[in-house]
């Protein structure tokens, strides 16, 4: 039966901190409605006003929880004779207070206290249970993760918040020491990398204008125009995203925020001839769209004639409205499932892409829900619908065109063999792989240069006859 949710007691209420107050509302809005962080922070940011240093704090907690809700649970476990006793309620009270204490390393006192004191505001009766529980955690704190994170499966799950099963999954296909750095590079936060609309602003007056605002900002070498079709950039601090200023450009479609990943793949996608029809599967709300054509009017000078398609009327009709006020060209909008392609006519594009749906463990720095919501058999479902996506493709693409299949994955089921089977397949046996490639930057050490997000894209082409 399912645990009920108390009221807040107002009368206690004052004695929590504003920051843990809303972390804990926007955890309770996912627990009982079952939406995602973005939905429940944007609603719970929008009800209660707070001053920014506050407001951010309330983001670090309650993305650090939801990003490692499963080890928390573990951790609050340990320390409780009949965990399955604690409501709901009260074990996502002391899940705030246990990433602050084994995760974020706050003083074991001020977790202690303000622990209790955010339980005791909504569940008087359950203030002692918390006590008890937060004081036995801080006397195990000097023994987490209790093992050798450099040799245990378990004590490097539990330390960096991960799932066993994914950790597992990670040291099995990417060996133990590239597991361990993409799992400490996704607890990270991701650099915003951004480009100037070609189509709806003028570069160096953009520029200008940010640099006026105090808006300190960078080029990204690895993403130029004179090699990529795009501009890459990264703001210098996170925060000026927030600023009222970018915003408003971003509101315009003047800016588009996009991993560097994205962006490249965007790139390579473009044909380097000029393509009569292009159509892109899966456009989803149109970042990806919006980069192909600034591609496009970087490499031809003018916009393609874009298709797009996506399963979602949700993300079709944001995608119509964003794209028109950002000036981006599309031509036909499909709104249907993709595995099912039998009314489009054959040898009708120059060029398909496909922005396969996957399990998104690529960009597990970006979204938080990922980690703990994906399930080891979703891999193989992912990789069996690519696999169907892509040989239904296959014969829209004209002789000599090009098939580009990319996704914000690492899994090699969902990558690299979705590309073989289809390559084997009778729809694939015309199609050769030009070039193929895989964003390893979460692999490696962190180092100066901004990392990217972990796709993969492959581009194939068909033989001419």
């Amino acid at each position: 039966m399912p645990k009920t949710v108390r009221p807040s007691k107002k009368q206690r209420a004052s004695r929590v901190t504003p920051a843990r107050k809303l972390a804990f509302s926007v955890l309770e809005d996912i627990r009982c409605h079952k939406v995602f962080l973005e939905q429940a922070w944007n609603r719970g940011a929008k009800a209660l006003s707070l001053p920014p240093a506050e407001k951010a704090f309330a983001r670090l907690l309650t993305t650090e929880v939801v990003s490692r809700r499963g080890s928390l649970d573990i951790l609050i476990n340990r320390v409780l004779k009949s965990p399955d006793d604690i409501q709901d309620d009260v074990r996502n009270a002391l899940r705030i207070s246990f990433v602050e204490l084994f995760y974020l390393n706050k003083p074991a006192h001020v977790v202690s206290h303000e622990g209790v004191e955010l339980v005791r505001s909504f569940a008087p009766k359950a203030a002692g249970v918390a006590n008890f529980a937060l004081r036995r955690a801080c006397e195990q704190k000097t023994e987490f993760p209790f093992g050798d994170i450099h040799s245990d499966v378990s004590a490097v799950s539990l330390y960096f918040g991960f799932p066993q099963w994914l950790t597992q999954k990670l040291i099995d296909e990417f060996g133990f020491d590239s597991a361990f750095h993409f799992m400490e590079n996704s607890n990270c936060s991701a650099p915003l990398f951004f480009i100037i609309n070609q189509a709806h602003a003028n570069g160096p007056q953009t520029l200008k204008s940010l640099v006026n605002q105090g808006i300190k900002i960078f080029p990204l070498p690895r993403i130029q125009q004179k090699d990529c079709g795009l501009s890459c950039f990264l703001f210098a601090r996170r925060s000026d995203v927030g600023n009222e200023f970018v915003i408003d450009l971003l509101r315009k479609g003047s800016l588009a925020i996009s991993d560097g990943a994205a962006q490249k793949v965007a790139s390579l996608a473009v044909p380097d001839c000029f393509p009569d029809r292009f159509l892109e599967i899966g456009a989803g709300r149109g970042t990806k769209s919006l980069l192909l054509q600034n591609v496009a009017l970087s490499r031809f000078g003018k916009q393609m004639a874009l298709d797009t398609l996506d399963v979602d009327q949700s993300r079709t009709k944001e995608r119509i409205s964003r794209l028109k006020q950002a000036d981006i060209v599309q031509n036909e909008v499909f709104c249907q499932d993709a595995t099912h392609l039998s009314h489009f006519s054959d040898a009708t594009y120059d060029a398909v892409f496909i922005d396969a749906p996957c399990t998104g463990v690529g960009t597990l720095r970006r979204h938080a829900d990922i980690r703990w919501r994906v399930t080891e058999h979703e891999i193989s479902a992912m990789a069996e619908k690519g696999l169907t996506m892509l040989k239904q493709a296959a014969r829209l693409v004209k002789p000599g065109g090009s098939l580009t299949y990319a996704t914000c994955t690492l899994f090699k089921e969902e990558n690299e063999q979705v590309v073989e089977a289809f390559l084997k397949s009778e729809q694939g046996n015309s199609f050769s792989v030009s070039s193929q490639l895989l964003f390893d930057d979460l692999f490696h050490k962190a180092q100066s240069e901004p990392l990217f997000d972990a796709h993969f894209v492959c581009k194939l082409q068909k033989d001419v006859s």
